[in-house]
């Protein structure tokens, strides 16, 4: 969380990746501002839905760290042969837009 000099708050995501070649990281910054975080949230929302009943449905979701099933792993090895990605955009104050995808607990993300 951050503040803005006229009092406002929003959120900073950030993400870092070392780069392949040379030293030092890539770094890519959402900003997200109070009039987006409806948007934001039911696009969350229907995007963890989405994986919780349609890619997932028999993953254990209210375990601290549920273990993997035989259904997880077909579900992970079709993400990273095929990703599948979801429905949900937000478009941001800045004419941004976000999409989100389905991942699995070891992938890192892209949000390239």
């Amino acid at each position: 969380m951050r503040s803005t000099k006229q009092g406002d708050f929003f959120l900073t995501i950030t993400e870092s990746k070392k780069k392949f070649e040379g030293d030092g990281y890539d770094s890519h910054k959402i900003f997200l501002y109070k009039e987006d975080f409806k948007k934001f949230l039911e696009a969350l929302n229907e995007s963890v839905e989405y994986i919780k009943t349609e890619l997932m449905p028999d993953y254990d979701y209210e375990s601290e760290r549920p273990a993997k099933t035989n259904n997880n792993v077909a579900a992970e090895t079709t993400a990273d042969e095929q990703p599948v990605a979801s429905s949900a955009e937000v478009s941001t104050t800045d004419n941004t837009t976000t999409s989100a995808s389905s991942i699995s607990d070891d992938e890192e993300i892209d949000w390239n």
